[in-house]
């Protein structure tokens, strides 16, 4: 997401324009634009960066590694950026009275797919689509229930996965009934 939309490639091509023909002769002048289009291009990625940070879907790793401190997750650093982005996204949704709506919530927001809740025989059975991502860490998804979910209530976790495969099988077609000399058919005897 951008604040700016440049037509200019810089603020030092921007800036010149604002004066006269002359001044692009002027050696002084042109270097006093250059130093403060570049201060300009400067200010405005400072700010585009600060507008990101807002956001835990575009924050950089610092402001993702703050989020991790202030709600209590260990950052592991093997994980990518997204995935930890996703983590922390799914430990903000999830606060307040805890319900199955709740909780299909909060998991869409680890694994961007749905999730259904059902309580039978005392336990909360939790079925997971997989999704689009490519990444589910299961014990990130387990840890992040049982800081949820009070202590007296049991949850089993199940992953649904589709996948589609593709087979394909050869086949030929012989003129005759027999076989063709050196081939067998299956189950028939080798004959000496």
């Amino acid at each position: 997401m951008n604040l700016y939309n440049k037509y200019y490639k810089s603020n030092y091509e921007e800036l010149i324009t604002y004066y006269p023909l002359f001044y692009k002769e002027v050696r002084e002048m042109n270097e006093i634009l250059k130093a403060q289009g570049k201060l300009a291009d400067n200010l405005e990625n400072s700010i585009e960066q600060i507008f990101s940070d807002c956001f835990i879907d575009t924050a950089d790793k610092n402001v993702i590694s703050s989020y991790e401190r202030i709600i209590g997750i260990v950052s592991d650093n093997s994980k990518n950026l997204e995935e930890r982005r996703s983590l922390v996204k799914s430990h903000l949704v999830g606060t307040g009275k805890i319900s199955a709506s709740l909780i299909v919530e909060m998991i869409k927001a680890y694994t961007g797919a749905s999730s259904r809740c059902i309580f039978s025989n005392s336990c909360l059975d939790i079925s997971v689509d997989r999704g689009d991502k490519s990444f589910i860490n299961f014990v990130d998804i387990s840890a992040l229930l049982s800081s949820k979910l009070p202590a007296h209530i049991m949850f089993a976790l199940s992953l649904k996965y589709e996948k589609s495969i593709v087979l394909s099988y050869n086949r030929k077609i012989y003129a005759n009934d027999f076989p063709n000399c050196g081939q067998y058919f299956c189950g028939q005897d080798l004959m000496l």
